[in-house]
């Protein structure tokens, strides 16, 4: 396995790599690990598995996915369409102030 990195890595600071694709809901990630007995506890994980919002996001986005397999011959629509349900994510994390998102 070769890694690049994007910034300066201090000597001890601990490196992660993904074992699933980021873009799956927490559901489908959690079911992914599950399958290895594998429970993570990064903290996108953690804050999705406490949160009451985190089904209504992979609602979000799965419904965005559907979309731009329909529009992806507009792709300014698709970014666009994409770019609010940023928008939206964002805003349906409670404590998003506090963890800056």
């Amino acid at each position: 396995m070769v890694v690049h990195a994007t910034a300066d890595i201090a000597k001890g600071e601990e490196i992660c790599v993904s074992y699933i694709n980021l873009t799956y809901g927490f559901l489908a990630r959690k079911k992914k690990l599950d399958f290895w007995k594998f429970t993570c506890d990064c903290k996108l994980c953690e804050l999705d598995a406490k949160d009451e919002n985190c089904l209504k996001r992979d609602e979000m986005v799965e419904d965005f996915v559907s979309y731009a397999k329909r529009y992806g011959y507009n792709p300014f629509g698709v970014i666009a369409k994409g770019e609010q349900l940023l928008k939206k994510i964002r805003e349906s994390y409670a404590n998003r102030k506090e963890l800056k998102i």
